[in-house]
């Protein structure tokens, strides 16, 4: 300065809390085994430092009105102060959203949890921590598949990610999965996610959610559909067989909403 009459300006870099964090606790009665866990999750959150602020909220995936966000897990308060679960502003972008679930509700069944995960992933770093050990997932609605993932920037939205195969070329096997991670509550499975979301440029393989399963007929509305084939088929038949007046009688009268006496099938 003393020579050229300018400031020069040294510029350190220091360490700042550039997250936010929405826990989500998905608060059914099944749920509350895992109350314990959700606790210690929470705190070891809190006292890791890592976030700027950190809220949790409970979640209800079994009602009607399913995925719906209370002001606080396992209260039955929906509120107004609520945010809403499919929330679209430009703040998401800079907060992560963990969800605790362990995939018996209803609407993790019928994909309906699936579809928002899928929207709020395309706008910032979005996961599902699953509460239910591996052995005890076979009638839950959370299901997932290995895949490569890899990051070009810190904190990026999951729908930025570059997901392939762990193995094959994407060519031969594309991803048809949804691009949120499905974690256990351990410290390899966190760590692991937890490099690939705030390193630049990093890759791992992480558990990914598969789409949920195409929903199963209504068993009465399947009955009944077998039951008009069947009729329809007997019809046909009828009319190609030729039967005596008594056997006829008795047809008309089995299907008496569609058949009358002197009606054929032409």
């Amino acid at each position: 300065m003393a020579d050229t009459g300018l400031l020069d300006l040294v510029m350190r870099p220091i360490q700042a809390r550039w997250l936010d964090l929405v826990l989500l606790v998905d608060d059914g009665v099944s749920m509350l085994l895992w109350r314990r866990l959700v606790t210690e999750v929470r705190q070891l959150l809190e006292r890791t430092g890592a976030f700027r602020t950190v809220r949790v909220h409970g979640l209800d995936s079994r009602s009607s009105r399913a995925p719906l966000i209370s002001v606080r897990p396992y209260q039955n308060d929906e509120g107004s102060s609520a945010p809403p679960l499919n929330a679209t502003d430009s703040s998401l972008g800079s907060t992560l959203l963990l969800l605790m679930s362990d995939g018996v509700g209803t609407a993790w069944h019928d994909g309906r949890i699936h579809d928002v995960l899928a929207r709020l992933a395309q706008l910032g770093p979005t996961t599902v921590m699953h509460t239910l050990p591996e052995p005890l997932r076979e009638y839950s609605g959370i299901k997932s598949s290995h895949w490569r993932v890899t990051t070009r920037r810190a904190g990026a939205a999951n729908g930025t990610w570059e997901i392939h195969d762990p193995v094959l070329p994407p060519e031969l096997v594309p991803f048809d999965g949804l691009c949120v991670p499905v974690l256990e509550p351990s410290p390899i499975s966190v760590e692991t996610w937890a490099r690939l979301v705030g390193t630049q440029g990093a890759t791992a393989e992480l558990p990914l959610l598969t789409p949920a399963p195409p929903a199963l007929p209504n068993p009465a509305e399947s009955r009944s559909r077998a039951r008009d084939a069947e009729q329809d088929q007997s019809r046909t038949a009828a009319s190609m067989i030729p039967v005596r007046t008594p056997l006829q009688l008795w047809v008309h009268s089995d299907h008496p909403a569609s058949s009358r006496p002197g009606r054929e099938d032409r």
